[in-house]
């Protein structure tokens, strides 16, 4: 169980006095992880950073650009990578997720439903970061894309009057979601085993879209963006969770070693797991990991080791690209909290 603290973020004025051609206003919270009231500070990971975004009434359309796949030679709107490359990519982060259920299950969803654990994303008990001048409720329809083991059941447990519909690509991850919910005889969230790109498919709209560590493993996210973006309704909110580049230089120069190693985390077995671990707690001072690796505890235990050291496919983003990702999709950055850790200096090369 991870400990942080609660992080106070500043309301939003109504989105009529900000932007005149805005009249959706879109929360989007660059990580966030379960956190209990004791928590510390020091837990949450460098590469934490936080929006506030507006979503623009009349969507764009994504820029047109050359495509970087050398068999199209037209210019073309988003992404034209190969469908193939795309299904492959989807199919081996299934694979993985299904060998290696991540996160690690907080087995007492009790306390989520006493009120004594919550989610930050959770409008319960933080409704007023989404809708800072309307009243608390519980009566939303709220999506949760890609919501790996216990994320839906531990937002439904405090919210009882929501009703939720979940999404993954990984059967083990809907399973243990299940088993949660029903541990606490909880009926309000409907499952489904789906891609973040095929979120259009579910033919409803929602108050809220949550997608937390998500798309940034999409082999393409500005489609999955645009797709979270089309169920959202006018009022929504979005909460997102984007790995920010500054602190994850150490991290992606160990993937790099450990894929020239050709360790693939499909078939990576614990003996192998356990000798990445001992690498990792015996780096040399010198290495750029060795002075973040308390701000990332996931690699020590298995599951998040592999999603954190041997994934298959990530990217992180600077502040720049976040502000185009977010156009792409038609939503604008409204706020940017924790500023600081954003700033080049934060990276543990500076």
């Amino acid at each position: 169980m991870r400990l942080e603290t609660v992080c106070h973020i500043g309301c939003v004025a109504p989105s009529q006095t900000l932007l005149p051609e805005v009249s959706a206003r879109a929360l989007c919270v660059i990580r966030a992880w379960p956190f209990r009231k004791q928590g510390s500070i020091s837990n949450w990971s460098k590469d934490t950073r936080y929006y506030i975004v507006e979503k623009v009434f009349c969507r764009k359309h994504a820029p047109e650009r050359a495509c970087e796949w050398p068999t199209c030679r037209t210019a073309v709107k988003g992404s034209c990578m190969p469908d193939e490359k795309q299904k492959n990519i989807l199919g081996r982060v299934a694979e993985m997720y299904e060998r290696h259920p991540y996160p690690p299950v907080d087995d007492d969803i009790e306390a989520y439903a006493r009120g004594e654990a919550w989610l930050l994303e959770s409008p319960n008990p933080n409704f007023h970061l989404y809708w800072p001048y309307r009243t608390p409720s519980h009566d939303l329809d709220i999506l949760i894309a890609g919501c790996g083991t216990q994320q839906a059941a531990q937002i439904a447990a405090g919210l009882p009057g929501a009703r939720i519909v979940a999404t993954d690509i990984s059967d083990n991850s809907l399973a243990e979601t299940r088993r949660l919910l029903d541990r606490i005889g909880a009926k309000n969230v409907q499952l489904e085993k789906r891609s973040i790109e095929d979120t259009a498919k579910l033919a409803q709209d929602f108050d809220l879209v949550v997608c937390t560590g998500v798309l940034h493993h999409l082999s393409d996210p500005e489609v999955g963006l645009t797709a979270l973006a089309s169920v959202l309704r006018p009022g929504g909110s979005m909460h997102l969770m984007l790995y920010g580049q500054h602190g994850r230089q150490g991290i992606y120069m160990l993937q790099a070693l450990f894929r020239s190693m050709h360790i693939d985390p499909l078939k990576v077995s614990k003996a192998d797991i356990t000798a990445i671990r001992s690498l990792v707690e015996h780096l040399p001072g010198s290495h750029p990991f060795a002075a973040v690796r308390h701000l990332h505890p996931d690699w020590q235990d298995d599951e998040g080791l592999v999603d954190l050291l041997l994934h298959v496919q990530d990217r992180a983003y600077t502040i720049d690209e976040v502000h185009d990702f977010l156009g792409s999709a038609g939503l604008k950055m409204q706020k940017l909290l924790f500023a600081g850790r954003t700033d080049p200096l934060f990276s543990p090369l500076a």
